[in-house]
């Protein structure tokens, strides 16, 4: 179980990085990141993460299990998670604040290998 939460703990805290470094282009090159958006993303990106690793394990998760697409699920409720934090508000100033699903956004990219990655751990979880 100590595993479980390596990986989900290493997934959620990738998502926060990249969404605490998202916008300055210069802060993304030189490796800067807003701290209190890293720590307010956090906690809620690793409850989600949590959640969607414990659908992928047969575990029950009503809002995952319910759904056609659980990894495009998890994707929107990730980016719903930034988007609604205040301080990402704040560092977008007047940009757009609706996040693209696309691979112009950092973030989504990190999501996409997220799953990737939690499915792989998932699997081989289920077949040890």
């Amino acid at each position: 179980m100590d595993s479980t939460y390596a990986v989900v703990d290493h997934v959620a805290t990738e998502i926060a990085e990249a969404y605490s470094s998202f916008g300055n282009l210069s802060a993304l090159l030189l490796g800067q990141r807003s701290t209190p958006l890293f720590l307010s993303l956090l906690p809620l990106l690793y409850e989600e993460t949590l959640t969607y690793y414990l659908f992928l394990i047969g575990e029950e998760a009503e809002e995952y299990a319910a759904s056609e697409d659980p990894a495009a699920l998890f994707t929107e409720r990730c980016q719903a998670i930034v988007q609604a934090n205040s301080y990402w508000q704040t560092v977008q100033g007047k940009r757009k604040t609706t996040l693209p699903s696309s691979l112009s956004d950092p973030g989504y990219v990190v999501i996409q290998q997220a799953i990737a990655r939690l499915q792989a751990d998932a699997s081989a979880h289920l077949h040890s």
